[in-house]
């Protein structure tokens, strides 16, 4: 049984990285042919390609709450590599992130993210840097109908158990007047592929997007409050507390 769990998931990892391969892949071709090429469309398809080759039987509740119209900020709790695309081949939205500016100038992997429209975040303590990346983050969500995908925890977690929530996801919201989608995975996402884990366990996971949450009247002095009403919602969702 162990020599073919591990031949199962060998099979299994070889064909979702010749997957992501092509996912990175074409785009950038294609950008060398039209300038203007748009992703979005692209990365929706691929994105539900993964969730089937995944094996995951991912249940989803709350769509109902997603106006297609409407950009957001959308928050979800970070289990592992493949959250961003279940997240978007599930949510339909024209989505992006954020990215470590020195990132962008990895070869290859930077020139992905400028063609996949990623944001690039400055170092702490560089005021103008990340002035001109919320000017940028406004631009794509009110001009280009882009939400922005983060994970307030900031990384993935290490034990299956919600971490503790950053700021900067709330401040983003507010300065840009956009409206919070939460989205929350069960705690099988992590049995499907854990941290510092190899093996894959395709199984059910529950993905429940919860009522939008307007920022409309809500200043920079109360993101404490809105982060830890939020992160409340996780938790009730979740049962995971961690401090």
């Amino acid at each position: 049984m162990i020599i073919w769990t591990w031949m199962t998931n060998l099979f299994r990892w070889i064909i979702l990285i010749g997957a992501l391969l092509f996912l990175v892949g074409w785009p950038m071709l294609r950008s060398l042919f039209d300038r203007h090429y748009s992703v979005h469309r692209f990365f929706l398809k691929m994105s539900k390609l993964i969730v089937r080759l995944s094996g995951v039987t991912l249940n989803v509740q709350g769509q109902q709450h997603i106006d297609p119209d409407q950009s957001y900020i959308v928050t979800f709790n970070h289990f592992n590599a493949f959250d961003h695309f279940f997240l978007y081949g599930v949510l339909g939205l024209k989505m992006t992130g954020l990215e470590k500016e020195q990132h962008m100038k990895i070869p290859v992997y930077g020139r992905f993210m400028k063609i996949a429209g990623i944001i690039p975040i400055p170092q702490r303590g560089n005021t103008e840097k990340a002035l001109q990346g919320l000017e940028r983050a406004k631009k794509k969500m009110r001009e280009e109908g882009y939400s922005i995908l983060i994970a307030p925890e900031g990384t993935r977690c290490r034990d299956g158990k919600l971490g503790p929530f950053k700021k900067g996801a709330f401040y983003m919201a507010i300065q840009t007047g956009s409206p919070i989608l939460p989205v929350v995975y069960d705690k099988n996402m992590y049995t499907f592929f854990g941290r510092d884990r190899f093996i894959l366990r395709p199984c059910e996971v529950n993905l429940t997007i919860l009522p939008p949450i307007s920022t409309n009247g809500i200043n920079e002095n109360q993101v404490t409050q809105l982060r830890d009403e939020l992160r409340e919602l996780y938790v009730e969702k979740t049962g995971e507390f961690y401090t």
